[in-house]
């Protein structure tokens, strides 16, 4: 999740790892997501970081044509649509408490015969305070795509954790979040506020 909502959270990663997820949801529509993130210390010793790509698809499949009217013309005749997200991003840390990355976004979409694309750019950074099990992140979203004539919101995103482990045994651990968005473009969006909560025993999983 980091390379999409703030590529600094790539710093934390230890080893590879690798996100697969597809979806098929209602009315034929698919929804499909790789992403990969390697650490490159040992590799490129003098760069560090980790690195990391993703791809996002959406599919709706074949749609019937319709006029302005929403009434089918020509019969059964169809199109298709689909909107791709490709991106790469690298994330660094800078001491033991601070942590910054940045992902670069090609954004494609097509409907029909039209087809359209544009680079955004994301930047991130994660502070780890003093005490231990929290982090606090600030993230910038989109930026650019307002300049390409797109209207993506430009959003400043700012969000804080709390993980503590061994809560009732050796193998659990729970977390606690919260996170604000503040639209900066369009300005008459409202404001997002986020909580949510999490709880692992083992390889179980509850959010």
């Amino acid at each position: 999740g980091s390379i999409y909502y703030n590529p600094a959270g790539l710093a934390s990663l230890l080893t590879s790892e690798v996100n697969i997820t597809y979806l098929s949801l209602y009315q034929n529509i698919n929804f499909e997501s790789f992403s990969f993130a390697y650490p490159v210390a040992e590799t490129f010793p003098g760069l560090g970081g980790t690195v990391a790509v993703g791809v996002n698809l959406l599919q709706p499949g074949s749609l019937a044509r319709t006029n302005d009217s929403g009434v089918t013309v020509n019969g059964n005749a169809t199109f298709s649509s689909g909107d791709q997200v490709f991106t790469l991003a690298y994330a660094k840390a800078f001491g033991p408490s601070l942590h910054m990355g940045f992902a670069v976004n090609m954004i494609q979409q097509q409907v029909d015969t039209v087809s359209t694309s544009l680079f955004d750019v994301n930047v991130g950074m994660v502070v780890l305070p003093p005490f231990d099990g929290m982090r606090i992140g600030v993230s910038l979203q989109n930026i650019g795509a307002q300049e390409s004539g797109f209207n993506l919101p430009f959003n400043l995103n700012g969000g804080i954790s709390y993980r503590r482990y061994e809560l009732f045994s050796e193998q659990d651990d729970g977390a606690l979040t919260a996170e604000v968005t503040l639209p900066l473009q369009p300005i008459e969006d409202p404001v997002g506020v986020k909580v949510g909560g999490e709880y692992n025993f083992k390889w179980v999983g509850n959010r």
